[in-house]
């Protein structure tokens, strides 16, 4: 019997590499198709006029198509946080989300982006003392280097459903215990 929350798919290139995350209507569709292997199922069944199926959990398509880099495409608040782990940059503290702020190294008044490379999760006593400076005028020190996020981390903050498969970790490089 199936639940009534629709579980997402994780698509992937003929080569492997993570595409997207898609709905359950267009999984169906692409394996109907024969457009793309089944590599993992869910354990729910997807009753059809002909039969039964198991829902695939991961699909790989049988032809390459050319990969859409969307992490680098444009900044997310989100992905933000979730690449500093919602800790302070600078002073290492971990933080909520009513505590955190984000902090522009290279402050927006001097020409400063809001991009991946330039903006870090801060506390508001950290975020104060740097003010419209940049961290070495105050002698301060960034924990690490900020850098655009993975394309597997850009995908797993935008998969927001209660349900993981685990056999997605091995194809994302991560290691995310949710409930299946």
């Amino acid at each position: 019997m199936r639940n009534m929350v629709e579980k997402k798919v994780l698509l992937l290139n003929e080569t492997y590499e993570t595409l997207s995350f898609i709905n359950e209507r267009r999984a169906l569709k692409l394996l109907f198709k024969g457009k793309v292997d089944v590599l993992s199922v869910w354990n729910d069944d997807v009753f059809l006029i002909s039969g039964k199926i198991k829902l695939p959990a991961i699909l790989r398509l049988r032809k390459r198509v050319r990969r859409n880099y969307i992490a680098n495409n444009g900044f997310s608040r989100t992905a933000l946080i979730r690449r500093d782990d919602n800790c302070c940059q600078y002073c290492q503290k971990r933080l909520t989300p009513n505590q955190l702020t984000i902090d522009h190294i290279i402050p927006k008044q001097r020409g400063g982006q809001t991009s991946f490379t330039n903006c870090v999760v801060c506390c508001k006593k950290c975020n104060s003392e740097k003010g419209n400076k940049t961290p070495e005028e105050v002698e301060m020190k960034l924990i690490r280097k900020p850098v655009a996020p993975t394309f597997s981390s850009y995908y797993f903050v935008s998969c927001e459903q209660e349900f993981w498969h685990p056999d997605w970790n091995d194809y994302l490089g991560l290691n995310i215990n949710k409930k299946v």
